[in-house]
């Protein structure tokens, strides 16, 4: 009787490890899962990062670029900026 209720325990104890083991290798395949995919949107999104970067600094460089050309034409051409202010727009009295 002794045997029996033994192999019962066993068989028992069978049934759970291997319900155990299955659970443990379902949530490890899930979190692999999840973590290859969280690893795939990281590098997207630095990748969208660096081009947005790269947009800011192209953007940044021409803003200088522009304000360098109008500081030059102020200072070269402001004596003819004047005549043509004078010439062409007609104070209010």
């Amino acid at each position: 009787m002794a045997e029996t209720q033994d192999k019962k325990q066993i068989e028992w104890l069978k049934y759970i490890n291997t319900l155990l083991i299955t659970m443990i290798l379902f949530f490890s395949a899930m979190s692999w899962n999840n973590t290859n995919q969280l690893k795939r949107e990281q590098a997207e999104q630095n990748t969208e990062l660096m081009r947005l970067k790269t947009k800011q600094d192209i953007n940044a460089l021409n803003v200088s670029d522009i304000n360098a050309r109008v500081v030059r034409l102020e200072t070269d051409k402001i004596d003819d900026l004047k005549l043509w202010v004078e010439t062409y727009f007609e104070r209010k009295k």
